[in-house]
């Protein structure tokens, strides 16, 4: 059966390590990249063909588009970590699947890369958060 997205939170933490989440307001659309391990070559001159093995894995980034509320808490942090550098914790929690207690969650470590947004006529102002993981993506499990 599918997912469903509708409930789903994104949460940011500046404490470490992370034990509540300040909610990220009004998130529309949350996209994960997801980036190939590098492979290193391990080949020797006297090999009869190419050895490898794979480098480390690379978690990528997560885009987060929303609408913006410039006075959202969890906005006003976003800005603070894209201003200073700082890395942060983030939560993604799905919505509660039928006969479940505990949601399925994605929780990493990430610097906020760029926050841009944009204005038009008869739109609201929306805008993206650009999120670089640093290290793992851990997955919790849902609870039946």
């Amino acid at each position: 059966m599918a997912t469903g997205s509708q409930g789903t939170t994104v949460g940011v933490s500046t404490t470490t390590p992370a034990t509540t989440y300040t909610d990220i307001q009004c998130v529309t659309n949350i996209s994960k990249e997801d980036v190939e391990a590098s492979t290193i070559d391990t080949t020797c001159l006297s090999a009869t063909s190419k050895q490898k093995m794979l480098g480390l894995q690379d978690n990528g980034s997560v885009n987060l588009d929303l609408n913006v509320v410039f006075d959202d808490a969890g906005y006003v942090i976003l800005q603070g970590l894209k201003t200073s550098g700082d890395k942060a914790a983030f939560e993604i929690k799905l919505p509660l699947a039928k006969g479940q207690t505990k949601p399925r969650s994605f929780t990493f470590d990430g610097y906020v890369k760029s926050l841009p947004w944009s204005a038009g006529v008869d739109a609201v102002i929306t805008g993206t958060a650009n999120i670089e993981i640093d290290g793992d993506v851990t997955e919790v499990q849902p609870t039946p």
